[in-house]
């Protein structure tokens, strides 16, 4: 019996020894998680603090303050009627600021969504189209001069679509040429050219030249050849529905240029496009003709926001403009 006692006391001191270590290990495993979930949480207000401090943090918030009001503005383009999309758009400005401001106080930052009264925040455009298939001369100009235009100066652009029926042209020298110019000396100038292959089966080449000097092409079905209209979005870079290389770097909408069609009796279809000038402005061609539906119309073409930023190290204000994308 004093043998078997004996026994029992050695595993129940073996047991309390292992229960005793558990603990100690667990107690040591709790404490270098609070560590390291400290250490990690300190990082991270260190981060955010930098941000802060260096003005990542303004451009960051400006970003975001910026998707939000485009997707309000894309909501009030899709469900209400053009004339009818200005109280909406400003109905909405007010309560984002206001949930941004809320927001961004309790983090010690001042935050400010503001818009212009009276409607000075709107951007007047102008919707250029040619609804019926014809050559891509000036539509309203009489003579020979009509084949080179200018369709608007130090403007915007957007939603530019061109519906191309026929091309009358084997090469570069002798085709269509869509020319993007840049007004000012800090930029270059994009050209566009679509003209017919030399191969066989017969194509048509899209061929773009950018301000550096660099060219690309890529190639679709000749519409002449498919009897199948030819899509060309710049806005997307796509040709016939497809990512084009030749259209791809091309983006109108962030910058002003002069827009301008050369040889346009060289091609024959039908153009839609949004400039950020009015049609009362100068600096826009404007034409009317009901045979071939050529015209242009004023458009809402965005909304402009005064977006401020304080901390207790940054100051930021700048204008935030806002545009739909795309406009029929």
């Amino acid at each position: 019996m004093a043998g078997i006692a004996f026994s029992d006391t050695r595993r129940d001191r073996r047991a309390q020894l292992l229960l005793a270590g558990a603990f100690i290990l667990a107690v040591a495993l709790i404490g270098l998680t609070i560590v390291f979930t400290s250490s990690s949480y300190t990082t991270a207000l260190v981060n955010q603090e930098n941000e802060v401090v260096r003005g990542a943090d303004a451009v960051s918030v400006r970003e975001a303050v910026q998707a939000d009001l485009t997707r309000h503005f894309e909501h009030v383009y899709e469900t209400n009627p053009r004339g009818s999309r200005r109280a909406p758009f400003e109905a909405v400005v007010a309560p984002v600021g206001n949930e941004t401001a809320g927001h961004y106080s309790r983090q010690g930052r001042l935050v400010n969504v503001t818009m212009d009264a009276s409607g000075a925040g709107f951007i007047e455009g102008t919707h250029i189209k040619q609804g019926q298939s014809a050559e891509l001369s000036n539509p309203g100009g009489v003579g020979p001069s009509t084949k080179d235009w200018i369709v608007a100066e130090n403007t915007e652009l957007r939603n530019a679509t061109f519906q191309i029926t026929d091309i009358r042209a084997r090469n570069p020298q002798n085709a269509i040429n869509i020319s993007f110019d840049t007004p000012a000396s800090a930029g270059g100038n994009w050209s566009v050219t679509l003209h017919r292959s030399n191969t066989s089966p017969i194509e048509l080449v899209i061929r773009s030249r950018s301000p550096e000097g660099i060219e690309r092409t890529c190639t679709r079905p000749d519409p002449n050849v498919a009897g199948q209209d030819l899509y060309v979005n710049l806005d997307a870079g796509t040709a016939a529905g497809n990512p084009c290389t030749a259209l791809a770097p091309i983006d109108p909408g962030r910058h002003r240029y002069d827009i301008n069609i050369t040889r346009g009796q060289r091609a024959s279809g039908k153009y839609w496009m949004i400039v950020s000038k009015p049609p009362s402005d100068a600096d826009v061609t404007t034409f009317s003709v009901g045979s071939i539906d050529a015209q242009t119309d004023g458009v809402l073409y965005g909304a402009r926001v005064r977006y401020r930023y304080h901390s207790g190290t940054v100051s930021y204000e700048t204008n935030v403009d806002i545009a739909h994308r795309e406009i029929a």
